[in-house]
């Protein structure tokens, strides 16, 4: 869940494993498929308004769907996916400014790409996405990791964010992490939304969320194991 405001780093832990600024999209995208990501909903925002945004579920009839209809400005799409375990993950584009077409084109590209009877993986929602933006297959593929947030899906601008890490510096050990978000305490637990750790590629707007928070009953509260998984998975390639 993406919105145009970036942030100061807030920690890095000395005692934590060391990460250098190279790109782990496929320990990432292995993990997904790992536990076998299946394809969930889209969702359409314009100027990060999550909490407004459409929803297209895979069982959606393309020709039904008002593509045309999306603004020309400010939109982006993420790709929900449901994991094994019960968890969400998602991938999330900004939508280029110059794209083969317009944004709606963009957007119906990917939509029709991976709904289709063999194309629903997160590997096949960032070649679609590449294709659809520029024509190249490598346009998503080949990014570095930009800083990883924690946040509240959804939630970008009415719960706060932690930049936990940016390329240069040590990662948290899942211990630290909880530590400082008790800044933040609807990180550790709120009634809104599954708590995840974002994983941002930078330019052009690319990011994957990773849901690191259990349900119990209403809430969702942090769950260190997940998240010493997703920290794993941010070593050098």
């Amino acid at each position: 869940m993406r919105n145009e405001t970036d942030a100061t780093p807030e920690f890095a832990d000395a005692n934590g494993p060391e990460i250098e600024g190279r790109s782990s999209m496929d320990a990432v995208l292995e993990f997904m498929s790992g536990k076998e990501a299946r394809l969930d909903y889209l969702q359409i925002a314009q100027n990060g308004e999550w909490q407004a945004s459409t929803k297209i579920r895979p069982t959606d009839n393309a020709e039904d769907i008002d593509f045309e209809s999306i603004s020309t400005a400010g939109v982006s799409l993420e790709v929900f996916y449901r994991l094994s375990d019960g968890s969400h993950a998602f991938i999330g584009f900004r939508c280029p400014d110059e794209t083969n077409g317009s944004p709606s084109e963009f957007i119906e590209s990917v939509y029709r790409a991976i709904t289709n009877s063999s194309g629903g993986s997160p590997r096949d929602a960032l070649l679609a996405a590449s294709i659809a933006a520029s024509g190249m297959t490598d346009t998503y593929t080949e990014r570095d990791i930009d800083r990883v947030v924690a946040m509240v899906v959804d939630y970008w601008t009415e719960l706060p964010t932690k930049v936990i890490w940016r390329p240069g510096e040590s990662a948290p050990s899942a211990a630290t992490l909880r530590s400082k978000l008790g800044e933040a305490p609807q990180l550790l637990t709120n009634d809104k939304n599954p708590i995840s750790l974002e994983i941002d590629f930078g330019a052009p707007g690319l990011w994957i969320g990773l849901e690191v928070s259990r349900q119990n009953g209403l809430e969702y509260q942090l769950d260190d194991t997940k998240v010493a998984e997703v920290l794993g998975l941010l070593g050098t390639e």
